[in-house]
């Protein structure tokens, strides 16, 4: 019986020991999943980051080539405008509800159609919009398109409306009204600005009457 008994007791901590070291295995198990599955995620993560960083590297020296193409058509000769102006619209992608992407391509847009890389000095001192400058002019269609409730679609056209008038140097009821089936009432302010009523400058307009650089001034 005594030697039964240690038997047992024997056998008992054997098996105490196996269940333990069972449990232990799988424990270990579970941890080095844990583990590999965590480093797994930050190598993913990595990669990922990566791959963003170069992709927007990339497009950022795209973007560079064609702005300094753009803006060496407008007589700009000093290309370090280029990576202040590109820096300016990071800061203002970080700032406003606007992408970087949708402020590059509203630039090139403006800039197609002759608006300036540089501002107005005299009217930076002053806290004037310059409505010549690539920035101010997309400052406003951004607060304009706020304001409305505008889509990024819709200040686009906008912005493509308002540098067809600034370079053709006419106001027509095509351009005019993109900006009024937008909520931006331009033949209303038109019509304020010369103390006219709308019917007036409506006429005006048809006729020829108003310069694409007065309306896209005070439509912006």
């Amino acid at each position: 019986l005594p030697g039964f008994a240690i038997g047992a007791a024997a056998g008992g901590l054997v098996g105490m020991a196996s269940g333990a070291m069972q449990n232990f295995e799988k424990r270990d198990d579970a941890f080095k999943s844990y583990v590999q599955e965590a480093y797994e995620g930050q190598m993913s993560a990595q990669e990922a980051s990566l791959t963003s960083g170069s992709a927007l590297a990339a497009q950022r020296e795209t973007d560079r080539i064609s702005f300094e193409t753009l803006f060496r058509r407008g007589g700009v000769e000093d290309m370090g405008i280029v990576e202040t102006y590109l820096s300016n619209l990071v800061e203002m992608a970080n700032n406003t509800p606007f992408l970087y992407g949708d402020l590059t391509a509203m630039s090139k847009t403006l800039a197609t159609y002759g608006y300036s890389a540089q501002a107005d000095q005299a009217k930076t001192l002053s806290g004037e919009r310059d409505y010549n400058y690539i920035l101010d002019v997309l400052e406003t269609i951004g607060d304009a398109g706020a304001a409305l409730g505008q889509t990024t679609g819709d200040m686009e056209a906008v912005a493509t409306a308002i540098g067809r008038m600034k370079s053709s140097n006419k106001a027509t009821l095509e351009y005019l009204n993109v900006l009024n089936d937008r909520g931006i009432g331009a033949v209303g302010m038109l019509a304020e600005a010369r103390g006219l009523d709308q019917g007036t400058m409506y006429d005006m307009i048809s006729k020829g009457k108003v310069s694409g650089r007065e309306a896209q001034w005070k439509a912006a």
